[in-house]
């Protein structure tokens, strides 16, 4: 934008550049104050509260609530075990990708059935989820080679024009632009190799299964509409 508005009026390039430089500092300073705050913000985000709350029976929810919906009101529904709970097998990555493999793609389903049957089993396996998570192989991944890698992504990434690493879209999202240099490939290489142990033991932990206990249901509280997928998900669960 400089060189454009330059070209224009070169008569006022002093003027202009030391216009500009005042204000990209200042940006500068309110982008980092925005990044800090944006961080406070998701570790607050984080953070569990305790709140008292008056419960809801599972049987008052309305005729048209979402299975998306039900969840996050988990908390303050009355707890409802449907017996007899039998033996089911998980992947640990499923579970671990809980958010994304299991509650988003039921999230829209307003299936009453199907909600009712559901509901306690997943208040179950999101209780395994956090707890998958705090296990020191997770905490150990997460917060040494994680916050390591991206610390070292930040460090090679191109910069933007207020010289902060620059993000690029991508079909998962958003990564660090990183130019191909040698210094980079050889930082990573050295980087995954002092977390190679790490690393395997958290590979190890995504191929193994956990075992958990609860309620089936029945083929008559599956959705007609429901995808290969959501049954594959749910296949240890179905019963005559």
């Amino acid at each position: 934008m400089p060189k454009i508005f330059l070209q224009i009026v070169p008569e006022h390039s002093v003027t202009f550049m030391k216009k500009y430089e005042s204000l990209k500092k200042k940006f500068v300073k309110a982008i980092q104050e925005n990044e800090t705050q944006q961080r406070e913000y998701q570790d607050l985000l984080k953070q569990e509260v305790s709140i008292d709350v008056f419960t809801i029976d599972i049987d008052l929810l309305p005729e048209d609530i979402s299975f998306g919906q039900a969840f996050r009101l988990l908390p303050m529904i009355q707890s409802k075990v449907i017996d007899p709970l039998i033996p089911c097998s998980f992947p640990n990555l499923v579970i671990l990708n809980f958010p994304s493999r299991l509650l988003r793609n039921f999230a829209g389903v307003t299936n009453r059935g199907f909600i009712l049957g559901m509901l306690e089993n997943f208040r179950v396996l999101d209780q395994y989820f956090l707890e998958l998570q705090k296990a020191k192989i997770a905490r150990d991944y997460n917060e040494l080679y994680e916050d390591g890698r991206v610390a070292l992504c930040e460090k090679f990434a191109d910069r933007n024009e207020y010289g902060n690493p620059r993000m690029i879209p991508v079909y998962s999202g958003t990564e660090y632009s990183i130019p191909n240099s040698p210094e980079y490939s050889k930082a990573m290489k050295l980087f995954k190799a002092s977390m190679k142990d790490i690393i395997s033991e958290y590979e190890t932990l995504l191929k193994g299964r956990s075992s958990l206990h609860l309620s089936p249901i029945s083929f008559d509280q599956v959705p007609v509409d429901f995808s290969g997928t959501q049954i594959d998900l749910l296949a240890d669960l179905i019963r005559e």
